[in-house]
């Protein structure tokens, strides 16, 4: 028998508030690890720029709670800011991760690219506290996107792995109970059906 593949609806399970809540930690905890050196040299050196990371970053922690909603669009979007915003690189972590879940190549390499040319982009329109050649922010910057991005399709298979364990246990389950039942109806009919032979069997006696 033919089984269908689950879809990433069905074995990606659904947010509850501490789901919400330990992501959106651990989203901030990635910004605050990686923006504040180069947000000293942005107030010290080009402040406007400073308030359009800190806004492009706080957009974009708005725009991750829909990324199970809209996990493509979303995704893209924040790679996008990531050119833009280091204080974004929290929220583009999650999202990245989560589009990688659903394993959707083209979707990836998508989203891997542009976050690849945020990482070039960056250096070049922001000020920082280092001056690393492109050829190390490339360097970087691609460890760091395949990383996230397998990072993201390993969790999409323990998912799918364990809700198809489940799916197949609950499965089991259902058609022993409805063997036992079969099982069930088969011996009250073979009962009384007995029972009727020998009611007319006496009768015929009588």
């Amino acid at each position: 028998m033919h089984v269908q593949e689950p879809t990433p609806e069905q074995y990606n399970p659904p947010l509850t508030w501490r789901s919400h809540a330990w992501r959106t930690a651990l989203v901030l905890a990635i910004s605050a690890a990686l923006w504040p050196p180069t947000a000293a040299a942005q107030w010290h050196q080009a402040r406007a720029m400073f308030w359009v990371d800190l806004t492009l970053g706080l957009f974009s922690l708005a725009l991750s709670f829909y990324q199970r909603r809209w996990p493509f669009p979303v995704a893209v979007v924040l790679s996008v800011l990531g050119a833009f915003s280091l204080s974004s690189s929290g929220p583009g972590v999650l999202a990245a991760v989560s589009l990688a879940t659903r394993r959707q190549v083209w979707q990836i390499v998508v989203v891997g690219f542009l976050s690849l040319v945020g990482a070039l982009v960056f250096p070049a329109v922001s000020p920082s506290v280092t001056s690393s050649p492109w050829v190390i922010n490339l360097a970087f910057g691609l460890v760091f996107t395949v990383a996230v991005l397998v990072w993201g399709m390993y969790l999409g298979s323990r998912r799918e792995l364990m809700w198809t364990l489940r799916d197949r246990a609950e499965r089991a389950e259902a058609e022993q109970e409805l063997r036992v039942d079969q099982a069930r109806s088969t011996e009250r009919a073979r009962i009384a059906r007995e029972m009727h032979d020998v009611l007319a069997h006496r009768i015929s006696l009588i």
